[in-house]
């Protein structure tokens, strides 16, 4: 049987169909570029560093130029925050003609180097990759150098200068965020932390005002934490002086109130003594040390109601003397003195000493 011609339609049809069957044999291609990048930022957002590292560098294999230069810097960096510097150096080995590169790269990789340094207990070396203009560059790459320089002035024990770059710093970050608010408690932890004195009469003269804020306000804190009245006038003076400050939103209120909480004093206050026996005698002096102090705070500001029980020397007397005193509504017991009276307390008051 003869078969039929197949008319111009058909052998469209036909055509179409071939195509369509080769199409689908086909292998699929590898992931494009654009996402193999995608992953390798997710990565690098999720922790997951050396993943990140091994994605720019297959990158950067893949293409020439300014890009391979990016994927490679890229790669260094991911490799450094995974804790290889040694491949990180590798990598940017790889770069040739730096100079030739537009200013953000140039400073990321500068940048890398200073933490690759600071890393290498080479503060000194690490400063001077820093040196470079700020003006060209993005926000982020600012406020990066700035707080990577802060890092290194504080290994190099310079707190105004540290804090100097941190204040800069929080000029290139977006206004009441959590970067910002981030960068104000680096800065008061690394104050708080250091046991080095501050004297603010020799700050440096060039320092910004925010960053002289908050050197003197550590000083306020290390000198008259003590001290309710001297804090209370210093707190005041600093806060006419530096109306402003990114520390008053909620650093000053909080160290107010925590120095309240600090010399504030119970309502009641009962001392066990032993009023009479071999023990008077140093008895005596506890007390005349107690009412000396009372009557100073007394003289100042409220007190608390001050009122002696007798301990006795054993320790059914001291128990006795321990639960009068509750039961008349002490908030703090001080005492007993003696190690047997000691042995007869029983219960807890809210603060007993």
């Amino acid at each position: 049987m003869q078969g039929t011609p197949l008319n111009h339609s058909s052998r469209l049809l036909a055509a179409l169909l071939l195509t369509l069957f080769a199409a689908c044999a086909v292998t699929p291609s590898k992931q494009p570029p654009a996402t193999r990048e995608a992953q390798a930022q997710q990565s690098m957002q999720e922790g997951k560093y050396a993943d990140a590292a091994a994605l720019y560098e297959g990158l950067a294999a893949g293409v020439q130029g300014i890009p391979q230069m990016e994927f490679l810097v890229s790669a260094a960096e991911a490799w450094s925050a995974a804790g290889n510097g040694q491949r990180s150096w590798t990598l940017l080995g790889r770069i040739k003609n730096q100079k030739t590169l537009y200013p953000a790269l140039q400073a990321r990789i500068e940048i890398l180097k200073a933490e690759l340094d600071l890393a290498g207990h080479q503060p000194q070396v690490a400063l001077g990759h820093l040196h470079f203009p700020l003006e060209p560059l993005p926000d982020e790459i600012k406020a990066n150098t700035l707080l990577v320089r802060g890092r290194i002035h504080v290994a190099m024990n310079d707190l105004p200068s540290a804090v100097q770059d941190w204040s800069e710093r929080e000029t290139y970050l977006p206004p009441n965020g959590k970067d910002a608010a981030a960068n104000e408690q680096l800065i008061w932890q690394t104050l708080t932390a250091s046991h080095a004195a501050i004297d603010v009469s020799k700050l440096p003269v060039g320092l910004l005002p925010t960053a002289r804020g908050w050197l003197e306000l550590a000083d306020i804190a290390h000198t008259s934490w003590q001290q309710p009245e001297e804090f209370a006038q210093a707190i005041n003076g600093w806060e006419s002086r530096y109306p402003q400050h990114p520390a008053m939103q909620q650093l000053v209120p909080a160290l107010l109130a925590k120095q309240q909480a600090l010399t504030s004093f119970p309502p009641r206050v009962a001392v066990l003594l032993p009023l009479s026996g071999n023990f008077q005698a140093p008895a005596d002096a506890v007390r005349d040390g107690l009412l000396a102090a009372y009557f100073q705070l007394a003289s100042s500001g409220p007190a608390p109601v001050l009122s002696y029980y007798d301990s006795g020397v054993d320790a059914a007397s001291a128990r006795d003397a321990y639960q009068k005193a509750v039961s008349d509504g002490a908030s703090m017991v001080i005492g007993p003195l003696t190690k047997d009276a000691r042995r007869g307390k029983r219960g807890r008051s809210p603060h007993p000493w």
